[in-house]
């Protein structure tokens, strides 16, 4: 495999992977894919301008035991895009929380063979910070603000480091660092997510995306 070679066709300007979306258009970027086929309904671009408003609903098989796939691959409308593998990365998303209500939960998130997801979880009207590594549940303080921001940043080892800011500018760490790996025929995706295991009901804005590689 060869990670990188010098462009064989030199443009002016300069051309790059499309990553950041500012959610201001009517239509997503080009760089965004839905895991699974998404519900209409349940997004829109066009209900908050200069937002993404994802509406959460029930993952599918949430209570059959035989399957043993995490709510994450069960939830629809989850927003991903490719992970890079450069020197630097760093994902970051804004979000506004007001919208949310009891038994949603929404953040970002990683996954390929495994998973890892990052965000807020509202349980009797009380919201607070998690971070799921494949299953291992770590929750962090009671987040009161209406916005939140959330982070990811990994290198060519491909450890993943979240973190969180409530002003937009001093970010904490939290958690253990998650690994990033392949899947099926694919490598890691970071996405944006949201579900409800109670109802169809509450939703999150989502600012913007912003990816730098």
């Amino acid at each position: 495999m060869v990670w990188n070679s010098k462009k064989p066709i030199r443009s002016i300007p300069s051309v790059s992977i499309q990553t950041d979306d500012e959610f201001n258009q009517p239509t997503l970027a080009v760089q965004w894919e839905w895991n699974y086929q998404p519900r209409k309904e349940m997004w829109s671009l066009t209900e908050r301008n200069g937002f993404l408003r994802l509406h959460a609903f029930v993952p599918v098989k949430q209570n059959d035991k035989k399957d043993k796939r995490s709510l994450l691959f069960r939830a629809g409308n989850t927003l991903t895009q490719r992970s890079m593998r450069t020197m630097q990365n760093e994902a970051t998303i804004r979000v506004e929380i007001g919208g949310m209500t009891d038994g949603q939960t929404a953040g970002l998130c990683h996954f390929a063979g495994t998973y890892s997801t990052f965000g807020i979880k509202q349980i009797n009207g009380v919201r607070n910070l998690v971070y799921d590594n494949n299953g291992s549940e770590q929750y962090g303080p009671r987040i009161i603000t209406n916005a939140i921001w959330l982070k990811s940043t990994w290198g060519l080892d491909g450890m993943s480091q979240y973190a969180y800011s409530l002003d937009g500018i001093t970010f904490t760490p939290f958690g253990d660092p998650y690994q990033l790996s392949w899947g099926n025929y694919r490598g890691d995706r970071i996405g944006i997510f949201n579900y409800n295991q109670l109802t169809e009901s509450g939703y999150i804005d989502v600012d913007w995306f912003h990816y730098k590689y």
